[in-house]
């Protein structure tokens, strides 16, 4: 109770400043002890949950897709074209666009075969590392850093 704190520690709870310690020592001393055995229950008790939630834990499927292979990348390059033409994407949208068809249509694969989602994440990554050799893609990516805005060259 603060009778009690005002006793031990000797000040009034009004003389302390906002950057003094206004528990007793004995207090803190038991607070410290009890932070520190938190501490080394920490990882024990997250490896009890972890443990725990692994026998209800089943892998997720990997996700399969059917993609329209060169005809459909083909049809999405063309539509990116197009809207370049009219005005409404420039020519690295262009360069981001042709990538990302090549990735959405399976890469080249044929349309009858399945796709997996590991094909996929690998198109993605290849596509990605070329983007950032582009220097117009470094430049949105610098631009986006700056501002939080992104930059339409």
């Amino acid at each position: 109770d603060l009778d009690r704190v005002r006793a031990t520690s000797g000040k009034d709870m009004g003389e302390l400043g906002a950057d003094h310690d206004v528990m007793p020592r004995g207090v803190a001393q038991a607070r410290h002890a009890l932070d520190h055995l938190h501490k080394q229950r920490l990882l024990a008790d997250a490896k009890a949950r972890a443990l725990a939630m692994v026998e209800d834990f089943a892998p997720v499927e990997p996700a399969s897709y059917h993609l329209p292979g060169p005809g459909g990348e083909a049809l999405l390059v063309q539509m990116v074209e197009g809207m370049a033409r009219l005005g409404h994407a420039s020519r690295h949208d262009v360069v981001v666009g042709t990538k990302l068809a090549h990735v959405l249509a399976g890469g080249g694969a044929d349309p009858i075969e399945i796709s997996d989602e590991r094909q996929v994440m690998a198109l993605e990554k290849t596509a990605f590392l070329a983007l950032l050799q582009e220097p117009k893609t470094q430049e949105r990516i610098a631009h986006l850093i700056e501002t939080g805005k992104p930059l339409r060259n």
